[in-house]
């Protein structure tokens, strides 16, 4: 059996891209269960036509096809499943990640595509490759939806995997690893081009109204000893001296978080660490720091989104905003450097409350930060809010935008939330002590110039109102 994993990219072809994960996890399983010929195709890698991705598939000639897929890629998806089917009128193919996951009927609007996987996958997959052997009907496999009889139906939600540790390592055999090393990541700057992307665990207990729930709504993690032997085979086997770790929030079980820093300390392995998808900023404590710093930590994340409390509540992140400044200062002083990220346009935000943000990332210790507008996606309880509001939510890319007011749900104008935008850029990079301190950051991160220089005059000058 032959089997080609898709991973499309922006319809903007411009962004940060790091190895799909997702569908090398899928990958290992596979390999675990049967004897199959299984490739990953990365769009990204290149900026790939239809027609030279179509130039592949000849080659491996697939009985299936898996895409995975973000809302901004649905694009490529559609437009390169319609191709493959009229190539491959037999192939079979499945659309995964948070795009589908969050509207698996839009996605099944398109006749090209079979059948979409909802949520995590490894189990999934399984009974997938049961019912592609005939061995079981589509409707019995739990986590999926499909066309019947004209209309959509969805199965019932599979249970979350409780033990991650029985996952398989991602297939990191089939991906081009030198390809990702010159290409621009989340965070942008960086120790050692050799690196690689790791989850040591999934979902997130907090509400936040905005994010999605693809991993569910309870904290699972792995074993720091688990986490570890992965660690370790990338590093002794592929070369790896930089681990980049997408956790949605690595630090929820502190102590759990400082065994596992503990023991990559231990284990004496010359390699530094990112926290791109950031720490929760009001539960870093001095030891989380002490292990940070000597675990070669040197640049990570603190989500803070809004400095309003009142807007902290209404959003459901229900940070301590006290906290973040002080915890940023002591990362700081402890070599690490500090990334903040916050969104602008949340519902009832006032013109007060839009300042009040921008101020207190200004006048913070945040080296670096982004600043976002805030996008209504669809499967979000603020996609439920915005339609209250009167606003027609659906999984149209063409309707998201993180540096326009498409959706603006707040209570100032489309032009001033965009100038606000536009604001808290300048406010926050024209500051004479984020300057010297972001030259003394590139200058080890020379090949990354063009791109920051190409990012700051995007988010300044081309933010805009409306569509």
């Amino acid at each position: 059996m032959n089997i080609t994993f898709i991973k499309t990219g922006h319809i903007k072809r411009d962004y940060k891209a790091s190895p799909p994960l997702g569908i090398m996890y899928l990958a290992s399983v596979i390999r675990s269960e049967i004897d199959a010929d299984i490739s990953i195709i990365d769009t990204r890698l290149g900026n790939l036509t239809n027609h030279e991705v179509l130039r592949k598939l000849v080659d491996t000639r697939p009985d299936m096809v898996g895409f995975s897929t973000f809302t901004l890629e649905a694009p490529q998806m559609h437009s390169l499943a319609d191709d493959i089917k009229r190539e491959f009128s037999d192939v079979l193919i499945m659309a995964g990640g948070p795009h589908a996951s969050a509207d698996p009927k839009r996605v099944l609007e398109d006749n090209n595509i079979d059948f979409v996987i909802i949520g995590e996958g490894e189990e999934t997959i399984k009974d997938v490759l049961r019912f592609h052997r005939g061995e079981m009907s589509i409707s019995d496999v739990y986590g999926t939806a499909f066309r019947s009889n004209g209309d959509v139906a969805v199965n019932p939600p599979r249970p979350f995997i409780e033990d991650l540790d029985s996952i398989p390592f991602p297939a990191w055999d089939l991906i081009d690893r030198e390809a990702y090393f010159n290409l621009p990541r989340l965070l942008i700057l960086y120790r050692h081009k050799e690196y690689m992307p790791i989850f040591t665990s999934r979902a997130c207990p907090y509400r936040c109204i905005y994010c999605h729930r693809l991993f569910g709504k309870r904290f699972r993690a792995r074993s720091p000893e688990n986490v570890l032997d992965e660690i370790t085979i990338l590093y002794n086997e592929y070369g790896i001296r930089e681990f980049e770790v997408f956790d949605d929030v690595f630090n929820c079980h502190r102590e759990r978080a400082k065994k596992i820093l503990r023991m990559f300390v231990e284990s004496g392995m010359d390699a530094t660490l990112q926290f791109p998808n950031g720490l929760r900023g009001d539960l870093v404590d001095d030891e989380l720091i002490y292990w940070l710093k000597r675990a070669g930590a040197f640049r990570l994340s603190i989500a803070v989104e809004t400095a309003s409390p009142r807007l902290q509540k209404y959003i459901k992140k229900y940070i301590k905003l006290d906290k973040i400044k002080p915890v940023v200062k002591k990362l700081t002083k402890a070599g690490i450097n500090v990334h903040g990220l916050f969104m602008l346009g949340f519902p009832t935000e006032t013109r007060q409350e839009l300042h009040q943000t921008i101020k207190f990332a200004v006048n913070g210790c945040f080296n670096t930060a982004s600043f976002f507008i805030v996008n209504p996606f669809e499967g979000t309880e603020l996609a439920d809010i915005a339609r209250k509001l009167g606003y027609r939510i659906n999984s149209d890319p063409n309707n998201y935008d993180y540096f326009s007011a498409r959706f603006n749900l707040s209570q100032v104008s489309d032009e001033e939330l965009t100038y606000l935008l536009r604001v808290a850029n300048i406010k926050f990079y024209f500051n004479w002590r984020r300057v010297i301190s972001f030259l003394k950051l590139i200058t080890t991160n020379v090949k990354v110039v063009p791109h920051l220089v190409k990012l700051f005059f995007q988010r300044l000058l081309f933010a805009r109102a409306g569509g």
